[in-house]
């Protein structure tokens, strides 16, 4: 062989080789081109498809949830069935729904029953049974949690929230926003340069019987719609809706089969998706014309390889330039994948931008201009806090300037003054090849509707914590579910008597044991009766303070079980004694009631016992020796009718002619009666002091009864003391309301009087029942009826004044308290002389009627002895 062909074989050897690198190669790039850009636009196609569900989809969740948390009145006409009045309290928040977001089509609310209450889309369609058509609001009804999901109805695929409306903590129904999935696909359209539509699973389209669709095809379990779209209609039979990155050939195209499986239901389980089919027949075109070009060009080289050896190496530059113009082509291509996926980030509503290490923006997505109504050429070159927050230099809350320190992610919350908005900002740093930062990507996202939601939620509780904190006479104690304080307002420390600080945290067995109300195995119990019946009721006694608790569950709507406690304490200690004091006065109405019927058949018996008695007394000689006994009987008898007197006081009130009187002058009187002077005299070691005020006021009332009162209250002082001992007896004008005055007590002027003495005090048994009817603790054979304090209270009380007792072992004080009046005294003096027997003798006719046969003879026996013809009749006819 000789050195020519040699070098022609060892030419065309090394040609072979590099041809077949350079083959491979070509195919290599055109392959991994053809997967990049298919990749490209994978993503192109999952950030439009994730950008309009969060936008037209997500968001509802919270939205409906602020429709409930803001619109108490909507709930409330729920609540309360009534459909008119929901309509239009509805109508306003549907209508801005649906202006908002062209894909709202429903909101729909449900009975817990699981009938339709109200289509605002149509109202008067309802009252059907949606229990086997709708099983997302079935399961909204059983766990009361929202759900979230697509689902196939009669009138096609929608997107469904419901949520749970509960009213003054009961639950009431359901309520359901329903988006329409088929207009998601003209807003994938608008974004998407390519055939797109969507599938279900066919055992689920069937329910939709009102659904207008021109047609669909079934492959295995799933049915395609295609939109009016001939190039579904031309599918093969062969197509797989389960497998992705399928290869078909449709006529003379070839795509690539895109599969999205977005529609998942309520339970995560996918019902459908979305179809999107890129066309990659230039492509293919491209890389088989490579390969068919390069072998010819190759084959032609080869042959050219060996002329080149006789003619030269001219040819061989201008086939490599040829390769390196195809180079350039592909490079093209690879540029045009480039600019797909910069379209995809313009297609996102955040603002994206790249900044260089001088906080200028270099580059943008086509929001910002748009946001801001300017052209991109004046924010290119631009300093970002001049464009955002249009300052003449960074703030101090721009997260760029942590990042220039720490070279890391930075994120922070900053509302821009000059576009008006809330935004969630991140910036992440840009490092070239060799680690060397040059830049960051500062990503805004608008959070404006979320703020807002957060300032209503916060102006919320801030109105909740200023309503428990107002909440006055009532501890509100709030725990976790280890019983420990999570919450407590500010009365909790002025009814417990415990600083705030050593409450929060603390279990509630400590508070209970450090109230001193038993031990915390007590509270155990009532835990148990907490679990079992959801709210336990008992009583705290603190020093005086009367607390009436109460523990229930704390259950958030999210939980299955109890999140904590909730413990109401409120000071019942006045309702207490007002208890009592009611208490003490239905017992004197009661006896009262009784006393009356008996003191009046008493009172007829006493009136013949005195009246014959009396009669006789006339009618015997001086000398007799009946005058002693009858006058005994006649003493007996009197001292009878006073107490029936004590009787008729309780069963029927004091006298209602009252006159205005002096207390000091009734205070005169009684001392200088016979029974003071005897009952003096029978105590003679018992000192008896009396100071009167010297201008006492006047008071308008009964002053038979208030004789009473004076006689009960000394009397009772008196032989109280066993012994040497002293009785006070005092009176004084008062300006001011007594303590512990009810409404009962009227006025503002009293005139006070006071009884002491120095005896061995009352038992704290007996201070509660002294003013009880026939409770007595004075030995057997003392004076009194047990009525005396009873008769007391009655008569104060009808004079709308006021009684108290201080009683310890060195005495006991009872002081009066008697409205007085601005009035001059009209009361006389009684003439007792004219009362005489020769005084009361006369002549006349005298009718007797009475419907006791005793008292009319007595009356006329009386009346006969006096002079007087008398006539008795039983009745008034």
């Amino acid at each position: 062989m000789t050195e020519r062909q040699k070098t022609t074989a060892l030419v065309g050897l090394v040609f072979c080789l590099l041809s077949s690198v350079f083959l491979f190669q070509g195919y290599r790039y055109y392959t991994a081109h053809i997967e990049d850009v298919i990749a490209v636009t994978e993503d192109k196609f999952n950030t439009v498809i994730h950008s309009v569900q969060n936008l037209s989809f997500t968001p509802y969740s919270n939205r409906i949830k602020n429709l409930l948390l803001t619109s108490p009145r909507l709930i409330t006409a729920f609540a309360e069935r009534d459909r008119e009045l929901l309509y239009q309290r509805a109508l306003p928040k549907f209508n801005a729904l649906k202006r908002e977001n062209l894909l709202f089509q429903v909101m729909h609310f449900h009975l817990p029953e699981g009938k339709s209450f109200l289509r605002m889309h149509a109202p008067d369609f309802h009252g059907d049974d949606l229990t086997t058509i709708r099983p997302i609001v079935d399961i909204v009804h059983k766990e009361k949690v929202a759900h979230t999901g697509f689902e196939i109805g009669r009138y096609g695929p929608f997107y469904r929230i419901v949520h749970p409306v509960f009213h003054q903590e009961q639950y009431v129904g359901a309520i359901e926003f329903g988006i329409k999935t088929q207009q998601l696909l003209d807003v994938i359209k608008s974004n998407i340069d390519a055939p797109v539509t969507s599938y279900f699973r066919e055992d689920l389209l069937q329910k939709a019987t009102h659904f207008q669709s021109n047609k669909w095809l079934s492959f295995g379990d799933f049915c395609l719609l295609t939109h009016e779209q001939d190039i579904f209609s031309d599918l093969p039979d062969s197509l797989q809706l389960s497998d992705d990155a399928q290869r078909l050939i449709i006529g003379n195209r070839t795509f690539t089969l895109h599969l999205h499986p977005q529609f998942v239901n309520f339970q995560n389980k996918p019902i459908g998706g979305i179809v999107v089919l890129q066309d990659i027949t230039e492509m293919l075109s491209q890389k088989h014309g490579f390969l068919w070009k390069s072998s010819l060009f190759i084959l032609v080289l080869l042959v050219v390889a060996f002329m080149a050896l006789y003619l030269g190496f001219g040819n061989i530059m201008r086939s490599l330039e040829n390769s390196v113009a195809r180079l350039t082509d592909a490079e093209k291509n690879a540029y045009r994948a480039k600019r797909e996926w910069e379209r995809t980030v313009d297609a996102t509503p955040d603002l994206v931008s790249i900044l260089d290490k001088n906080f200028n923006i270099i580059r943008t997505n086509k929001s910002l201009p748009e946001m801001l109504g300017v052209s991109m050429q004046e924010i290119l070159g631009s300093p970002c806090y001049h464009i955002y927050c249009n300052k003449e230099e960074p703030p101090e809350s721009c997260p760029y300037r942590s990042l220039l320190r720490d070279k890391k992610t930075c994120r922070n919350e900053i509302y821009y003054e000059k576009l008006q908005y809330y935004f969630d900002v991140i910036v992440s740093p840009i490092f070239d090849e060799e680690g060397i930062f040059i830049g960051a990507v500062h990503i805004s996202r608008n959070i404006t509707e979320r703020k807002l939601l957060e300032q209503e939620v916060d102006e919320s509780q801030h109105y909740l914590t200023a309503i428990l904190e107002a909440s006055a006479n009532t501890a509100i104690v709030a725990t976790d579910t280890d019983l420990q304080v999570k919450y407590c307002n500010r009365e909790t420390e002025n009814l417990f008597g415990l600083p705030l600080d050593t409450i929060m945290g603390c279990s509630v067995l400590d508070i209970h044991d450090r109230l001193g109300d038993g031990p915390s195995l007590r509270m155990h119990e009532a835990m148990e009766q907490v679990k079992r019946y959801g709210y336990y009721q008992f009583f705290i006694q603190r020093n005086e303070c009367l607390l009436d608790a109460q523990i229930s569950r704390i259950n958030l709507q999210d939980s299955d079980g109890s999140d904590g406690m909730l413990l109401l304490a409120r000071d019942v200690t006045k309702q207490k004694q007002m208890e009592k004091k009611l208490l003490q006065a239905e017992k004197l109405e009661a006896v009262g009631l009784l006393a009356g019927g008996v003191a009046h058949d008493l009172n007829n018996m006493l009136s013949g016992v005195i009246g014959y008695s009396e009669l006789m007394l006339l009618n015997l000689q001086q000398d007799s020796d009946l005058r002693g006994p009858l006058s005994r009987i006649l003493k007996s008898a009197k001292r009878a009718a006073a107490v029936v007197a004590d009787l008729l006081t309780l069963a029927r009130g004091t006298a209602k002619n009252k006159e205005i009187v002096s207390l000091n002058d009734l205070i005169r009187e009684y001392l200088d009666m016979p029974d003071f002077i005897r009952l003096n005299a029978e105590h003679p070691n018992i000192d008896i002091h009396v100071e009167l005020a010297t201008e006492c006021w006047d008071c308008h009332f009964s002053s038979t009864h208030i004789a009473k009162i004076l006689m009960n209250l000394i009397i009772n002082a008196i032989e109280a003391i066993d012994g040497n001992g002293k009785v006070n007896i005092s009176t004084r004008n008062q300006s001011r309301r007594p303590q512990g005055a009810g409404d009962s007590v009227q006025g503002s002027k009293f005139v006070v009087l006071e009884v002491m003495d120095t005896g061995p005090g009352i038992t704290d048994e007996s201070l509660q029942h002294i003013f009880e009817p026939y409770y007595s603790t004075k030995k057997m054979g003392r004076s009194g009826s047990g009525l005396g304090l009873a008769v007391v209270w009655n008569a104060v009380k009808e004079h709308s004044g006021l009684v108290t007792v201080d009683s310890s072992s060195n005495g006991t004080v009872f002081t009066v308290y008697l409205p007085a009046c601005d009035e001059k005294i009209t009361r006389e003096k009684k003439d007792n002389e004219g009362n005489s027997l020769d005084n009361l003798k006369g002549s006349g006719t005298i009718l007797v009627v009475d419907d006791d046969k005793v008292l009319r003879h007595i009356a006329s026996e009386i009346l006969s002895t006096l002079g007087y013809t008398v006539h008795t009749m039983k009745s008034g006819e």
